[in-house]
């Protein structure tokens, strides 16, 4: 009866209008109960993000030089290009993080295999890293960190094989590029550091600035 009594007089609704305006209407509310539906089933992580996100932001304000507009415009494009730099090669180690595991069970392989694949990176890391300060210092800081690069690259193409020895030879090479994630950017700031004669004080400031990045370019690379 509602229907026949919007069908008549001058401002007359056509039924087949209505209906579709109403299933317009009823797949709008769908959408928005399941946002909220999505949005009630964050997760813990999910949820402690965003403030730990805005504490690190505070910290990292207070920690940053009292004086930021003295700075040299030399030593501001030297932390912007080193950070920038910084995040790029970190965000491609946390990037595979999750996945790894995962893509050698669906390669099919057992527990024992993939420990012995992870005991395989982690051991290069191990052994290389007592080493990887010395290498830089003997072929340069940034050489390094372009080899960093290219092993870490090989290290990816060889997870689109699953033969097991390709797979192994990519986490020798993953292992010995995370050494010199670790150790060769740091040097490479260091070094550039003294070389311009910035400052302990600022020094101690990059230092602070390289651990921020990394973290929060870890908590992102989480969420992707």
């Amino acid at each position: 009866k509602a229907r026949q009594l919007h069908a008549v007089g001058p401002h007359a609704v056509p039924p087949a209008l209505q209906q579709s305006s109403e299933e317009a209407a009823a797949d709008a509310l769908g959408a928005a109960q399941v946002e909220v539906t999505g949005f009630k089933e964050w997760t813990f992580y999910q949820y402690s993000l965003v403030p730990m996100i805005m504490l690190a932001a505070v910290v990292a304000f207070y920690t940053m030089p009292q004086a930021d507009d003295q700075l040299s415009e030399e030593f501001k494009t030297h932390r912007w290009t080193f950070n920038l730099v910084w995040a790029i090669a970190v965000a491609a180690d946390w990037l595979q993080g999750p996945y790894v595991y995962a893509l050698y069970a669906s390669y099919g392989y057992s527990d024992t295999d993939i420990s012995g694949l992870f005991v395989a990176g982690f051991g290069a890391s191990l052994v290389f890293g007592m080493f990887a300060g010395a290498t830089a210092d003997a072929f340069g800081r940034k050489r390094c960190a372009i080899v960093y690069c290219i092993l870490y690259i090989v290290s990816c193409m060889t997870k689109h094989s699953s033969w097991y020895p390709m797979l192994f030879a990519g986490r020798i090479t993953g292992g010995v590029a995370t050494s010199l994630l670790f150790t060769t950017f740091e040097c490479w700031m260091i070094a550039e550091h003294r070389r311009h004669d910035y400052g302990h004080a600022l020094l101690r400031y990059m230092f602070s600035l390289m651990y921020l990045v990394n973290y929060l370019v870890a908590a992102s690379m989480g969420i992707l």
